[in-house]
């Protein structure tokens, strides 16, 4: 008896330790202030290799940086990335360097199975970022992440997330309980997920989601928050160079489009990669900001209708969703300070080994031309002379 009390106790506090980990998750992420496009189509080649040599080029964690064409206080960052069907592709992305603040707050988790319900996406979803993969989807808005899977015909089993910095006081939405501590869902984020399941046609209300459920976490977790690290000319550096939509300095209405086809045709110009005019245009028409990391980036494939072209991750026909967020810092001191500098000295010497032989060929063709030339005068004015001879003897 007294053995099994031990069990059950180490059980319990087991329990409490699993249940109240602390861990880091982001709420927005690095990749919220990005443009990224993976060059994974076969004829594109590329020669990151020149920016070993270049100057103004920073070299951190397997990435070249260099500072934007577009404004000094924008990055392009430029790695090798290697996929089943795509190896050491380049992935090229234009970066605004931003600050990352951390806090501590309370969070839990729970799942539940709605019965005779399957999710019905029949087109955007309002104010809310999703992913959808075969019979899995999951929904991102602020602090709370929706998981849904219909795996089995007729159920679908909905995991939710919500991390809360609650103040305490009276909750107005819903408490729920892990292990005698309370947790309140703020009013505010019980009406977008009742309202986001609605939509999807799963719930009628929220109160379906708790006939029988099941805390799956509950604790502290620790969330990093970006925001964008600007200095006071940014806007003004891009206006300059006509990148400004409008006069509202907002960063979602720059011409991300201008942008991302003017550092790919830098690019271009300057032999670190070779890609044709066509898709360069087609690239640039989906350049939104925040369409960057593995699910979002701009990519090379077939969709769910069998076409193929440049389209985002997620549209592709079978793509491998991450939940992975990007919580990594990218500070401004990052950025060179001045603009790239490609050095080709080995490239020199290449050229000047052959230049050398073949300009002294030239230069023995020319001398060989005058030799000929000297010479068919020279016999030319011998046979007049003698022709003069001929005519004077007779």
């Amino acid at each position: 008896m007294e053995k099994n009390n031990i069990i059950f106790l180490i059980s319990i506090i087991s329990l409490i330790f699993i249940t109240n980990i602390v861990y880091a998750d982001c709420i927005t992420s690095l990749d919220d202030y990005a443009v990224e496009v993976l060059l994974n189509k076969k004829d594109i080649q590329s020669n990151i290799d020149l920016l070993k040599n270049a100057e103004n080029v920073n070299y951190i964690n397997n990435n070249f940086i260099i500072q934007s064409s577009s404004s000094p206080n924008m990055a392009i960052i430029l790695n090798k990335v290697s996929e089943p069907f795509c190896q050491n592709c380049i992935s090229l992305r234009v970066q605004i360097p931003v600050n990352r603040t951390k806090k501590e707050v309370p969070y839990i988790e729970f799942s539940t199975i709605i019965n005779n319900k399957n999710i019905n996406i029949t087109g955007g979803i309002e104010n809310w970022s999703y992913n959808c993969l075969l019979s899995s989807c999951i929904f991102y808005k602020d602090s709370i992440i929706v998981d849904t899977d219909n795996s089995v015909p007729n159920k679908t089993r909905i995991n939710i997330e919500i991390m809360e910095d609650n103040k305490g006081g009276y909750c107005g939405g819903r408490v729920i309980y892990s292990l005698s501590k309370a947790f309140c869902i703020t009013k505010q984020n019980k009406e977008d997920i009742e309202n986001l399941l609605k939509e999807v046609g799963v719930i009628n209300n929220f109160e379906e989601l708790f006939i029988s459920y099941k805390i799956e976490g509950s604790g502290t977790k620790i969330i990093y928050d970006f925001s964008p690290q600007l200095n006071e000319d940014f806007f003004s550096s891009l206006s300059k160079q006509n990148l400004t939509i409008d006069n509202e300095t907002k960063l979602e209405n720059l011409n991300w489009s201008t942008i991302l086809y003017d550092e790919i045709e830098w690019m271009r110009f300057n032999g670190i990669i070779s890609i044709n005019i066509n898709d360069m245009k087609e690239i640039s028409k989906l350049a939104k900001l925040g369409y960057s990391g593995v699910n979002k980036r701009i990519y090379y494939g077939i969709d769910s209708n069998g076409n193929t072209g440049w389209m985002y991750y997620y549209e592709t026909a079978f793509p491998r969703l991450t939940k992975f967020e990007n919580c990594e810092e990218f500070d401004i001191k990052n950025i060179p300070s001045n603009f790239i500098y490609i050095n080709q000295p080995d490239q020199l010497k290449i050229s000047l080994y052959y230049i050398i032989p073949i300009a002294f060929s030239f230069a023995l063709l020319i001398v060989l031309f005058v030799l000929i030339f000297i010479a068919k005068k020279k016999i030319k004015k011998e046979l007049e002379k003698e022709r003069k001879e001929i005519l004077n003897k007779k």
